[in-house]
């Protein structure tokens, strides 16, 4: 009985110090493939709101890997791209017809998305068993996402004419804005308070994966101080200023003089009013959505 006893204490320890062996054996061999910078991973943005990227990480830890990348949007449209009856034709260029210093005046325009955009990730797994993490960084390029622009020069006479708008809507203020036409060229921006924007999401996949190829995807939000139009703006009378543009965020109610005044118009219509209520909406929230899918190629 005591042979057997004994027989069995051995196996049990025999067992015990197998399993401590291969815990240790596998925790070992996890830091050793998540090491201090020891294995390097390149990235190709399939989906993102920045366009096309490239990304380059390492792992810092077993749970912890970071990743910097760099993306452009190269895209334009000055011409129609379908049919639209009584706007444009397609394979026509964009025009509109506008107030200018008092003058009608047909603008050929172009919808220009050309941006810039720097990024930096820190990725966290919770566990290493599992492919989701927690992601925070930071996005940080150009405020743009849509440039409005004429495509063909304004006529000299208009050089400073300028559109002009009220802040607040209070067209009985006494610091009248214009944007200003500059070399014949007249622009408004549809775009992003920050150029800096802070990032905070989650997802699922390692940019540094275990096997050669893999593939991250990524959901989350970009803290960007609200979306809305931003222009170049002088005060006509310079009050309080150094006479240099200011650039920012118009509110709703300056928005809505501009496209009066663009217009010819004198008071908005429902339709006009319920957009700007809108408009109004979107540019006072400061975070929008950010998904992105990247394919990821581990160098070594």
């Amino acid at each position: 009985m005591k042979k057997v006893l004994y027989s069995l204490c051995l196996l049990f320890a025999l067992t015990a110090m197998g399993v401590d062996a291969s815990a240790q054996k596998a925790k070992s061999a996890r830091n050793d493939q998540f090491g201090l910078i020891n294995h390097w991973a390149i990235g190709i943005d399939l989906i993102s709101p920045d366009g096309f990227g490239i990304n380059v990480g390492t792992c810092i830890t077993p749970w912890l890997q970071v990743r910097a990348g760099y993306s452009i949007v190269p895209w334009s449209i000055t011409k129609w791209p379908v049919d639209i009856q009584g706007v444009g034709a397609k394979g026509q260029p964009i025009s509109a017809n506008i107030k200018l210093g008092g003058e009608d005046v047909t603008m050929q325009a172009g919808a220009f998305m050309t941006r810039h955009t720097g990024n930096i990730m820190f990725d966290f797994f919770p566990s290493r068993k599992s492919s989701f993490h927690l992601t925070v960084g930071m996005l940080a390029g150009n405020d743009n996402l849509i440039t409005l622009k004429n495509t063909a020069p304004l006529d000299a006479r208009f050089e400073n004419v300028g559109i002009a708008f009220y802040p607040g809507g209070d067209k009985k203020a006494t610091n009248l804005h214009q944007v200003l036409v500059k070399d014949g060229n007249i622009g408004l921006t549809i775009g992003r308070k920050w150029c800096v924007r802070p990032y905070v999401g989650l997802g699922w996949g390692s940019f540094v994966p275990s096997k050669r190829v893999g593939v991250l995807f990524d959901m989350g939000l970009e803290f960007n101080g609200g979306l809305g139009v931003i222009v170049n703006a002088y005060d006509i009378n310079n009050l309080g200023s150094d006479g240099k543009a200011v650039r920012g965020m118009m509110d709703a109610a300056g928005l809505q003089t501009l496209i009066l005044d663009m217009a010819g118009k004198e008071e908005a219509d429902e339709s006009m009013r319920n957009a700007m209520n809108i408009y109004k909406t979107i540019s006072s929230i400061p975070v929008s959505g950010y998904v992105k899918l990247s394919l990821v190629v581990k160098l070594f």
